[in-house]
């Protein structure tokens, strides 16, 4: 099953697509810890596939326990 936690689905592959384009046309300073796009990437998609997962897993909950109308 694909969810935004995964590096194959087709919105992280993109998003990634974006900020590497974005670091490139802006010349990236790839050794500065502080500014490069590069070094904070994966730190940035490990923080999003935590969030993601959290709020995967309380969707699950709610609809679960039959808390949520299915329209």
């Amino acid at each position: 099953m694909l969810h935004g936690a995964c590096a194959t689905y087709p919105p992280m592959q993109k998003l990634r697509e974006v900020l590497v384009d974005h670091a490139s046309i802006n010349n990236d300073d790839f050794m500065n810890r502080d500014v490069s796009i590069f070094l904070k990437m994966g730190v940035f998609e490990e923080e999003l596939k935590s969030l993601s997962l959290k709020k995967l897993r309380a969707q699950v909950a709610v609809v679960s326990l039959g808390m949520v109308e299915i329209q």
